[in-house]
């Protein structure tokens, strides 16, 4: 912290915060190594951060729309792990079945990603052994296949379990 305060701040003093770059430049600069052996990453790192938010401030912007500067934020997309291999005893290829609502309109996407989860907790129902949940949150129903993994997550498995001997 003493040298923030009384080497690298008094050298950023006058740098107007909403030029990152400069900052940025300017840092690696004093510093003077590729690794920031001299004053440390955690140092620079910690002002260059700084900085930042006193540039969003300034503008009174949220960070996350001071750095979106073409307008193009969004919301990400959520993965939601469906299905666990570490729940199911270990007999798939995959580590994990994630869903991903590519396409779905941003406003629904947690919305949909419950709707497929919560029918996934009906599989008990349908005659699957198994529906432990994973570390991860997801089910770990016993499964002969990645493909039926793939199958029972799109809900085309039309309860072939139940129809099975």
């Amino acid at each position: 912290m003493a040298n923030v305060q009384e080497f690298i701040g008094r050298q950023l003093l006058g740098m107007p915060a909403t030029d990152q770059a400069c900052i940025d430049q300017k840092l690696c600069e004093l510093d003077g190594t590729p690794t920031n052996q001299v004053w440390g990453a955690n140092a620079i790192l910690g002002v260059s951060l700084a900085a930042l938010h006193a540039g969003a401030s300034s503008r009174k912007l949220p960070l996350w729309r001071y750095l979106d500067t073409e307008g193009k934020a969004s919301l990400p997309l959520p993965m939601v792990n469906m299905i666990a291999a570490d729940a199911t005893g270990g007999n798939l290829d995959c580590q994990d079945f994630l869903l991903l609502p590519i396409g779905a309109p941003s406003s629904r996407t947690p919305e949909d990603g419950h709707r497929v989860y919560r029918a996934l907790g009906d599989l008990a129902q349908k005659g699957y052994e198994g529906t432990l949940v994973g570390d991860e949150g997801g089910y770990g129903p016993r499964l002969e296949s990645n493909e039926e993994a793939i199958e029972v997550m799109s809900g085309s498995d039309s309860d072939k379990r139940a129809t099975r001997p």
